[in-house]
């Protein structure tokens, strides 16, 4: 996966010239709280995917630039929280081919917007983005934590 390329850019492929000295991990506010559960990893996502396409429809490619390198970030944390899930085997590789699918399409947004001729548009990747997150969201309403599974189990 792309994942140091869209988190924190790959120096032969990303410049940092018009970053204005800031970092990479807080942008906009977003993401400053790591989330707790899968579902909550989704809503994030889905939060930042919203407010990069409003950036990218007004042609705003600096307002983009911050969450487009949170999604790297939060992306990672998703996996991580999908092994948490109490996923079956059939979820879990949906999940990692839809953290793929949103790795690769972000990280092509980004060239983009670093100006790079082989990035892709929003338009190019907007389908493939909404299908991946989708797809997630179905899995996350379905995904239960391990330890509030368990709990239920000895309640009942």
């Amino acid at each position: 996966m792309k994942t140091q390329e869209l988190t924190e850019g790959n120096s032969g492929d990303h410049s940092h010239e018009g970053h204005d000295g800031h970092d990479h991990h807080e942008h906009d506010g977003h993401g400053s709280e790591s989330p707790k559960t899968l579902a909550a990893g989704v809503a994030q996502l889905t939060e930042l995917r919203d407010a990069i396409a409003t950036a990218m429809d007004a042609d705003d490619l600096k307002k983009a630039d911050g969450p487009v390198h949170q999604v790297g970030h939060l992306l990672e944390q998703i996996g991580d929280l999908a092994g948490e899930a109490g996923l079956n085997e059939t979820e879990e590789k949906d999940v990692k081919a839809a953290i793929t699918t949103l790795f690769e399409s972000f990280a092509s947004l980004d060239k983009t917007i670093h100006g790079k001729s082989d990035g892709k548009s929003w338009k190019d990747v907007s389908s493939d983005i909404d299908q991946a997150i989708s797809a997630l969201q179905n899995i996350s309403s379905e995904a239960t934590p391990q330890t509030e599974s368990d709990e239920t189990k000895e309640e009942e």
